[in-house]
């Protein structure tokens, strides 16, 4: 695949991910002492999610065109970040039952944080630090706020 049509092939990618994230939010059960059901913040994320591929769209449709010369990609390590991505988000979703919400998702960003950012201005603590307070954050959020149950895991 030409170096051109990476960002357009990755937000198609994504986008996909996303309407198969929402279907599969949509046939979560829910409870009926809630406002919001537990499927209605993977329906937001499968949004969000949506949305930001459509901007990744869009932008590989205009480097696309913007491109003057079609050169060979060799090993793109923007692919390797979406194949990476890809494969922690399934990790995700298949540890999260286990591990539960706070553990994985802490790990999740960490890792998705680490693979989005360049070498030079990787900051190991930063991320840590970050991931960790953004998980309890979201956590106490949905589970006091929202008062919906978030997958516990052996802490629970």
């Amino acid at each position: 695949m030409k170096k051109k049509y990476w960002d357009l092939a990755s937000g198609i990618v994504l986008f996909l991910f996303s309407i198969a994230l929402f279907v599969g939010a949509m046939n979560v059960k829910t409870l009926e002492v809630s406002t919001f059901g537990s499927g209605f913040f993977p329906k937001i994320v499968a949004v969000m999610l949506a949305l930001a591929s459509a901007v990744v769209i869009f932008g590989g449709i205009k480097t696309a065109k913007a491109a003057e010369k079609e050169a060979e990609d060799k090993g793109n390590p923007r692919w390797k970040a979406v194949l990476a991505t890809f494969a922690i988000m399934v990790a995700y979703a298949a540890l999260m039952p286990f591990a539960g919400f706070m553990i994985t998702t802490a790990v999740y960003l960490f890792l998705q944080i680490n693979i989005l950012s360049e070498n030079r201005h990787r900051r190991p603590v930063l991320f840590v630090v970050v991931s960790i307070v953004t998980s309890v954050g979201i956590y106490y959020l949905f589970v006091k706020a929202f008062n919906l149950m978030l997958p516990a895991g052996f802490l629970g």
